[in-house]
């Protein structure tokens, strides 16, 4: 049996439960309407200008040496472990919004620079 002191309360929660779904559900479209805006100006297959139109893009690696393994004296081959970054910037990526900060991009969507490691 409810007592008439529960009533409100119930009444509170309900509103309170209701709202939070809607500024959700509002916050997920606004957040999928800028990403779709910002993947409609960018390809995959195009790299960015650099800072002056048609420039190439400035990237920054570096390479962090967790551990060496395997060392082949003979061969002068050796394993390594570690991490590579990549840093550079895309303002084709960039967005002004006070809805959020960060947006998370699906890699494969955005053009990523293509490496290759040469034994020197």
């Amino acid at each position: 049996m409810i007592n008439h002191f529960s009533l409100p309360l119930l009444a509170v929660c309900t509103v309170l439960l209701w709202h939070a779904s809607l500024s959700t559900t509002t916050t997920a479209s606004m957040r999928m309407s800028i990403l779709e805006s910002i993947l409609d100006e960018q390809s995959s297959l195009v790299r960015p200008d650099g800072p002056e139109s048609g420039s190439p893009v400035s990237v920054n690696i570096s390479y962090g040496l967790i551990s060496i393994g395997k060392v082949e004296q003979s061969t002068g081959l050796f394993e390594t472990v570690g991490y590579l970054k990549l840093q550079w910037k895309d303002p084709r990526l960039a967005f002004r919004s006070g809805l959020a900060s960060a947006i998370k991009v699906d890699p494969a969507s955005i053009w990523t620079p293509d490496i290759e490691l040469y034994n020197a």
